[in-house]
């Protein structure tokens, strides 16, 4: 016992001197680092981060009026437009097949064809679908051909209105869009028996 205690003592004496050089070096290099890298800035609110602004945009500026589109559709601010309704037209003629060939004026107002009604079966729908449709005022945004086919027996699409021959008028921008709205007045039909679109 008396000739291990010396040297345990000795090996921790050589062991803490080790510790202490060490501490001493480091501290000695970091005494040659300059302040800046040394010192630890303080957060002050580290729960707010500002976020640096993208390169090239300060300089971008948007101006100018925005671009309302506009609506196509039956005006019925006009006075006199009447409603087509769909389940009386059905009980004077459920077999009933009519076409109807309208033109569009730059007004919005529509005019028949001298020959451009076709009907079928009973006449009193034919009547009844015409005197609707003459008075159906249409927003002065489009233009042309438009036809409508009521084929009451049809299983799939009893209402067809084919709008391929309607154009923008000429003196509405070509940056402003038109959008179809309300092309017809029928009331009653549901929307699976309406196709509003291409040709027939």
């Amino acid at each position: 016992m008396s000739i291990q205690r010396p040297v345990y003592t000795g090996f921790l004496c050589v062991g803490l001197i080790a510790l202490l050089c060490l501490f001493a070096w480091q501290q000695y290099q970091i005494y040659l680092l300059p302040g800046d890298e040394v010192e630890i800035p303080v957060i002050l609110d580290s729960t707010r981060v500002e976020i640096p602004s993208r390169p090239g945009v300060q300089g971008i500026v948007i101006s100018g009026p925005s671009i309302e589109p506009l609506y196509f559709s039956i005006d019925l601010t006009k006075g006199g437009v009447r409603s087509l309704n769909w389940r009386q037209l059905q009980t004077i003629d459920p077999h009933a097949d009519v076409k109807v060939y309208c033109w569009i004026d730059d007004q919005g107002q529509l005019s028949f064809f001298q020959e451009g009604v076709f009907m079928g079966g009973h006449t009193g729908a034919g009547m009844m679908i015409q005197r609707a449709i003459r008075t159906w005022v249409y927003t002065p945004f489009k233009t042309g051909l438009i036809r409508f086919w009521f084929n009451l027996p049809s299983k799939g699409k009893k209402l067809i209105i084919d709008t391929s021959g309607l154009e923008r008028k000429g003196d509405i921008p070509n940056h402003v869009p038109i959008f179809d709205g309300q092309i017809h007045f029928v009331e009653g039909i549901r929307p699976e028996e309406l196709f509003v679109g291409g040709h027939f």
